[in-house]
């Protein structure tokens, strides 16, 4: 959306998609010290948090343009950091412009943008191996496992539901752990407190084996520091029989770079939003357009759809760059932009305090050049001189 910007890569999330709001209230402020112009925003959990509204307040303070994702639930309840105030929040349309059946809607919509099988970026996805007595495995690593490679013994757990399933002997070893198992409220154990448990009692590694059928795949719903991979119920059997085998468990990442998959997702919608914002205020940047403008652009110029004017489903309507561009250029006045030095003879674009270049600043360097003041000099050499007077007359005549 704007091929000639800089990005800037602020990590906020761990490789299972999780995180907290401190980490990513840090990452905003690194990003507004750092001189970011607009924070894109594809992830969304919690609710209202006032350190959060804080953040953001003083981010569109500081002149950010803030962007979010409206989220995938289909909900128009509360979905944040979408639904916080100065943020632009950005719901899914389909490449027919049809609302995706995913996207959140509700009051706070503001436009809507591609997020259908849109062409995204996919990392290289990590490798997941075990191996025990010569043979490899199949396997699959939890999400939210750790990455890296270790050798230890094996231990049999049990299905890892308590503490009383993990023998002293499985510190600094490998918990092999049978999937299901119920608690005393006739609940299965979940992964993650199967996991946690083995971290407990200090295993190094955990292989989740099925208690019916082939290799599966599971989400932790966390991030764990050590590798978590699943394998089959019949390798399971044979790892059960063979207790107490020196087993490799690993979960490696594969080569640098990745490649490209179609996403779906307001995630995906959010980017093309913050993309126009970056073209907005590249272009009008020299004309002061400040967070609060390029968002009245964005939706006083959108594609209206669904009902006339503003609604919860597609807010303001389809984002259109082009007609952005020309809400703003009529909205914020021209500025001086002839190459004067470098730049306009004020920050206002006047050479008075009037913020206009007229036939009053003509007069008024006149008067200068004619008193001979050793005033700045527009080509900075600290004498109103001829240069300057050159200097004056290109811009003047060129309408500056």
């Amino acid at each position: 959306m704007a091929p000639q910007a800089d990005l800037m890569i602020g990590k906020v999330l761990s490789n299972a998609g999780s995180g907290d709001s401190a980490g990513i209230i840090q990452a905003m402020e690194w990003a507004v010290l750092t001189g970011v112009n607009v924070m894109s925003m594809s992830f969304g959990g919690g609710g209202f948090e006032q350190p959060f509204q804080d953040m953001i307040d003083a981010s569109w303070n500081a002149g950010v343009v803030m962007v979010a994702a409206a989220g995938n639930a289909a909900s128009a309840g509360e979905f944040y950091p979408a639904w916080y105030g100065n943020i632009i929040s950005v719901g899914a349309v389909d490449s027919g412009a049809n609302l995706a059946g995913f996207s959140n809607t509700g009051p706070r919509i503001s436009v809507v943008a591609p997020g259908v099988s849109v062409l995204s970026t996919t990392p290289t996805p990590a490798v997941a191996t075990v191996s025990w007595s010569g043979v490899n495995r199949s396997a699959a690593a939890m999400s939210g496992s750790a990455t890296g490679t270790v050798t230890a013994t094996a231990v049999f757990c049990g299905v890892g539901g308590a503490a009383s399933d993990f023998p002293a002997a499985v510190s600094g070893q490998v918990a092999h752990i049978r999937r299901g198992g119920l608690d005393s409220g006739g609940n299965r154990f979940t992964f993650i407190a199967k996991a946690q448990n083995a971290l407990a009692a200090g295993a190094v590694g955990v292989v989740i084996s099925n208690d019916a059928g082939g290799v599966f795949s599971g989400n932790l719903n966390a991030s764990v520091g050590v590798p978590v991979l699943a394998i089959s119920q019949t390798d399971g059997d044979t790892l059960q029989a063979a207790d107490g085998v020196a087993i490799t468990v690993g979960n490696v990442l594969g080569a640098p770079g990745g490649g490209y998959g179609n996403k779906s997702g307001t995630s995906m919608a959010c980017p093309h939003v913050a993309g126009v914002a970056g073209l907005l205020i590249g272009e009008f940047r020299s004309r002061g357009v400040t967070p609060a403008q390029v968002r009245l652009a964005m939706e006083q110029s959108a594609n209206d759809m669904g009902a006339a004017g503003r609604d919860d489903l597609f807010g303001y309507g389809l984002v259109n760059a082009r007609a952005a561009r020309a809400f703003l250029d009529a909205l914020l006045p021209p500025t001086c932009t002839a190459d004067l030095a470098g730049g306009p003879l004020r920050p206002d674009g006047s050479a008075r305090a009037d913020g206009v270049v007229d036939g009053s600043d003509f007069v008024a360097f006149i008067n200068a050049f004619a008193a001979a003041q050793p005033l700045a000099g527009l080509d900075g050499d600290g004498v109103v001189d001829g240069s300057d007077f050159v200097m004056f007359i290109n811009a003047f005549g060129a309408g500056c």
